[in-house]
């Protein structure tokens, strides 16, 4: 009788036998192939790991597509290649799609470190939020590379998507979505964007620039904007000087590496009609996007108070080595119907009896401007420590109203003490910025330091005149005395 022992070790004799026999084919079989590996570590500037960053392998040739997904480590793997030449491309959220071309697989595994780089802006924070919960906001990094967790200061994030849904058309209409932030102000002549944070006068940013004092200020579409951040209290620390309630820093869109095309168009109360599209891709120059936002509007307004908009931004990106340039142009023709006192009360409450489009004030109110403002950065990845951004920007406003000059006195019927006034302004605006960022460490511990200066130069024309109007001898009744501006 054949013992259990001897049986064992046949069985496991036979089995290994198989096991080479299927090895040797599956060998033989592999061989022409020359399946292997390519591996390695995906890194920020600061040589961090980057998690979940999306890798994609593609063949030069058969056009084969392998994917991947970096570990929290950074590591990422394709087991199973086989020979070819190849190209890399890899995306993060906050980060510069990178890509790499002329990947050779010949039979040997590939060792390939990805560094990537910082998102082509001149924006101060870049928060990528979800789609399901778009007030949710998860902070990546950009301009300073730190969280708005470890920020000491309060930082708001609206996402264009979030207005969108709202059917927002304009810089206003954000700030239903910010604790803290509220519309008003005196001298805004009711069409000019002025916003107060926590009482205290705020300033606008487009992209890190600043649009001056509120004064007499611009009006703000959406056009081309990707989100809107809020930074409640100075803001000196990464805006620079500027008034104590805050900075609102519109962020507008980068041109993409992918054709990609949409519009919208919309219609509502008084007369509004607005309308707008984007173009973005790449051009044949490799390295080199584009992008083109347009806008026009136009709106009967509240009381007739009518207003338009008109706008057109190209932007062209440029990728060469370690450096990333941005150029803007931002072209705008804007209209609106100042009306800052054309409501007349009397013991605090609106007289009635009379039509809503009286304009006591004068009906010939304008303000109207055309602004075009160039910008252009170049963003400097010197090393993994060193990021050098250099950014300037150049404005051209030329700004017309005619308005009520903030007088007048109801005497029973009579309401005395018109005026109105005129005032051009041509404004010239030059804005230098540089601001190398250092990124190291102390142990375990990373910091970020933002250093910078900044030069300004602002030329201004203006001209002003005041006439006194006749007065209106019974408001129930209004007859406006003037027929011309004359």
């Amino acid at each position: 009788m054949e013992s259990p022992c001897v049986h064992g070790v046949s069985t496991v004799r036979a089995i290994l036998l198989i096991a080479m026999v299927l090895g040797l084919l599956s060998a033989g079989n592999l061989a022409g192939q020359e399946i292997v590996s390519v591996y390695g570590v995906v890194s920020d500037p600061s040589s961090a790991p980057v998690a979940n960053a999306q890798l994609t392998l593609t063949n030069a040739d058969t056009h084969l597509q392998l994917h991947a997904t970096s570990a929290d480590t950074g590591y990422y793997s394709f087991s199973s290649v086989p020979a070819g030449n190849y190209t890399i491309a890899v995306e993060a959220p906050g980060f510069a799609r990178f890509e790499k071309a002329s990947v050779a697989v010949d039979g040997k595994p590939v060792t390939l470190d990805v560094h990537l780089k910082l998102q082509a802006s001149s924006q101060s924070i870049v928060v990528q939020a979800e789609d399901e919960e778009s007030l949710h906001q998860e902070p990546s990094v950009d301009k300073i590379g730190t969280k708005l967790e470890n920020l000491p200061r309060s930082v708001q994030i609206i996402h264009r998507d979030v207005v969108d849904q709202q059917g927002g058309i304009a810089l206003k209409d954000t700030i239903k979505n910010l604790s803290g932030v509220f519309q008003g102000g005196g001298d805004s002549f009711g069409f000019s964007d002025r916003f107060l944070i926590r009482g205290l006068d705020a300033r606008i940013y487009n992209d890190g620039f600043s649009d001056g004092d509120q004064r007499n200020g611009i009006p703000h579409s959406l056009n081309g904007v990707e989100r809107v951040e809020v930074l409640e209290g100075p803001g000196s620390a990464l805006f620079g000087s500027g008034p104590p309630g805050g900075t609102i820093n519109m962020v507008h869109y980068a041109p993409s590496d992918v054709w990609n095309y949409g519009g919208s168009f919309q219609t509502g109360s008084f007369g509004l009609v607005s309308g707008s599209g984007f173009l973005t891709g790449p051009t044949h120059v490799d390295g080199l996007n584009l992008r083109v936002d347009g806008l026009a509007q136009h709106s009967n307004g509240f009381r007739s108070l009518a207003s338009g908009d008109y706008e057109l931004r190209p932007v062209v990106s440029y990728t060469v080595g370690e450096h990333v340039m941005l150029f803007a142009v931002d072209g705008r023709y804007l209209q609106a119907t100042p009306d800052p006192a054309g409501l007349i009360y009397v013991n605090g409450t609106p007289i009635t009896g009379v039509s809503r489009e009286t304009k006591y004030s004068t009906p010939f109110s304008l303000g109207d401007q055309t602004l075009m403002r160039t910008t252009f950065s170049d963003v400097w990845t010197v090393n993994g420590t060193l990021t050098v951004t250099n950014r300037v920007s150049y404005m051209y406003r030329n700004l017309s109203i005619l308005r009520n000059g903030d007088s007048g006195t109801v005497t029973g019927v009579v309401f005395s003490g018109r005026q109105l006034r005129k005032q051009h302004d041509t404004l010239n605006d030059f804005d230098y910025e540089f601001e190398p960022i250092w990124r190291f460490r102390t142990g375990a511990i990373r910091h970020t330091l933002l250093t910078g200066f900044e030069a300004q130069h602002q030329g201004l024309f203006a001209n002003r005149a005041t006439a006194d109007l006749q007065n209106i001898d019974n408001i129930f009744d209004p007859l406006i005395p003037e027929t011309s501006v004359d």
